[in-house]
């Protein structure tokens, strides 16, 4: 072969080496674009999958958060149709369970009865059994079966009751046979009505039926009491 054949075929195996090299690349850059391709296929599909993840997720908060409304508001009407003078024996217990409920169950028994939410306030601030003061003025056998009680009962004034003037109480007036006694041998329950809230004494008086003339010493206690 004479060298300028061989320049030749060497100069056209280079351009077919070229070309062949161009080629290849060709082929390599097809690969590469549709593995760009694919990845931001996948991080397309990631994406909107995130995206639905997180609808999903508002949404199912929000039925939470509207299911817990409902259920707070279903029990504020309880709470509320509970603060009733005919169950004020319960005011405290129901006065505590309103300072521990959550943020949410106070605003939507704010929103359903706000003057119970007021008493229930005042108890928790100041329970009334604080501020009381009670007196037996006169305990005597009116006969062989009666005891004859009389007795005072007021309220000092408190800003925790300044949306009230005045209450109704309920006093247990109690006999025993001495002053060391646990268990009185009689008892009754009298309603001493409107006492104001400025500490003024008002004045109550009962007579209890015994089955034994035994009576040496009285005594009274708070019951219940209400706004009047």
């Amino acid at each position: 072969m004479s060298r300028a054949l061989g320049n030749l075929l060497l100069r056209g195996c280079g351009v077919l080496v070229l070309v062949t090299g161009l080629g290849a690349s060709l082929v390599g850059g097809a690969r590469v674009a549709t593995t760009y391709a694919t990845l931001n296929e996948v991080t397309q599909r990631t994406s909107q999958t995130q995206a639905e993840v997180r609808s999903l997720t508002q949404e199912t908060t929000q039925v939470r958060d509207e299911l817990a409304d409902v259920l707070t508001t279903k029990a504020a009407h309880r709470w509320c149709s509970q603060m009733t003078r005919e169950n004020r024996e319960n005011l405290a217990e129901l006065s505590d369970a309103y300072a521990r409920a959550s943020d949410l169950a106070q605003d939507r028994t704010q929103e359903t009865c706000a003057d119970l939410v007021a008493l229930a306030q005042a108890v928790i601030k100041a329970p009334l059994e604080s501020l009381l003061t009670q007196e037996i003025t006169s305990c005597r056998l009116t006969s062989d079966a009666t005891a004859t009680i009389t007795g005072t009962v007021s309220v000092q004034t408190s800003d925790a009751f300044s949306r009230f003037t005045a209450v109704d109480m309920w006093v247990d007036a109690l006999v025993f046979a001495s002053n060391a006694d646990d268990t009185p041998i009689a008892s009754t329950t009298v309603e001493v009505d409107s006492v104001p809230l400025d500490g003024t004494p008002v004045a109550w008086e009962t007579q209890i039926p015994m089955s034994v003339p035994e009576a040496r010493y009285c005594s009274t206690k708070l019951s219940s009491w209400w706004p009047h």
